[in-house]
């Protein structure tokens, strides 16, 4: 499964990240909503972990 971590706290992205690639999940972090789009656009996750409030914009605009 895919995963794609939406976090701007880079301590919690990165203890989020390393607890589900222990789980054998495949992970990808991004820090700002502007690198969310980007990878949103580019790539297909199996699933989100969204932060909605992010430095450049609120994460809950990123699900439509």
């Amino acid at each position: 499964m895919k995963v794609l971590i939406i976090e701007d706290n880079h301590e919690l992205a990165s203890n989020i990240y390393q607890f589900l690639t222990r789980e054998s999940y495949v992970c990808e972090c991004c820090f700002t909503f502007q690198e969310a789009r980007e990878k949103l656009t580019a790539y297909r996750y199996d699933s989100i972990i969204l932060d909605i409030m992010l430095p450049d914009g609120n994460g809950l605009q990123l699900l439509d």
